[in-house]
């Protein structure tokens, strides 16, 4: 496996990781009664690892351009 497979395969396990806990996040939200006070900070919690997701999906996206380009280079 070459450097920038193992790095996509990282990736996208970080990709995986990152939506799991958005879903557990809301999840949690949604058990609790819309004036819970941990609301504020669980949807912050959220928008900090979607953040994250973005970032790690732009990664992504680059790394498979590299790959693609190292195919097309053989």
């Amino acid at each position: 496996m070459s450097e920038i497979e193992d790095d996509l395969r990282t990736t996208a396990e970080a990709i995986k990781a990152d939506a799991t806990r958005v879903q557990d996040i809301e999840q949690r939200k949604l058990e609790l009664d819309a004036d819970d006070p941990r609301i504020p900070e669980l949807a912050e919690e959220a928008e900090a690892v979607a953040e994250r997701l973005l970032h790690e999906a732009r990664i992504e996206r680059a790394l498979a351009a590299e790959q693609a380009d190292a195919d097309g280079a053989d």
